[in-house]
């Protein structure tokens, strides 16, 4: 089960608002519960340089700054690698949800509930 299933399922007070498959106020209810928090964010060096005309002249200066003994060296390295590296930014928990992922968790292309 998802978390936004059941997210809605265990709250009583949103029964009405399934019932009349009122995805708009259902989303809306459920980001009332959303607090501000840090949450982990993936990056690598291709999310930060993306398709910029400069990424190769980028890509070229975490390159050189990894191979430095400069205390940055481990950081560029990190976001060189595949898996890239973790940082905590501003978000929320828990997250936003919008009300296309509302209908897709709670109901079927026919509008019945799942």
């Amino acid at each position: 089960m998802s978390a936004i299933r059941e997210r809605i399922l265990a709250r009583r007070d949103l029964d009405d608002l399934r019932a009349a498959r009122d995805i708009t106020n259902l989303a809306a209810k459920l980001n009332e519960e959303c607090e501000p928090a840090q949450v982990p964010q993936q990056v690598t060096a291709f999310s930060i340089v993306g398709f910029s005309p400069a990424r190769s002249v980028i890509m070229d200066l975490l390159r050189d700054l990894a191979e430095t003994d400069s205390p940055l060296a481990p950081r560029a390295q990190a976001l060189l690698s595949p898996q890239g590296a973790t940082y905590m930014t501003p978000g929320f928990e828990p997250p936003f949800v919008t009300q296309e992922q509302v209908a897709e968790e709670m109901y079927n292309a026919d509008g019945t509930e799942k």
